[in-house]
């Protein structure tokens, strides 16, 4: 994820090992989701996903990654 901190928009780069079903969803401290992306039925390799922050208070979020059944988080600071 780049930037970080963020301030307009985020890069997500990211590579598949096999075919999955990606999405992304950014929420807020206390939990509530703030941006989603479509779910997508991806092939192996690279991709990448912008989602829009600049419209976002400044804060801390956290930043779901979505493939499958699994899930991962990261944290995110917007300024």
């Amino acid at each position: 994820m780049q930037p970080n901190p963020v301030v307009n928009d985020l890069l997500i780069e990211y590579k598949l090992t096999r075919p999955a079903i990606v999405w992304f969803s950014v929420h807020n401290n206390i939990g509530q989701p703030m941006r989603r992306t479509n779910q997508r039925s991806l092939n192996t390799g690279q991709h990448n996903e912008t989602i829009p922050m600049g419209g976002l208070p400044v804060g801390t979020y956290t930043v779901y990654v979505h493939v499958d059944d699994m899930v991962m988080s990261r944290v995110l600071v917007k300024r």
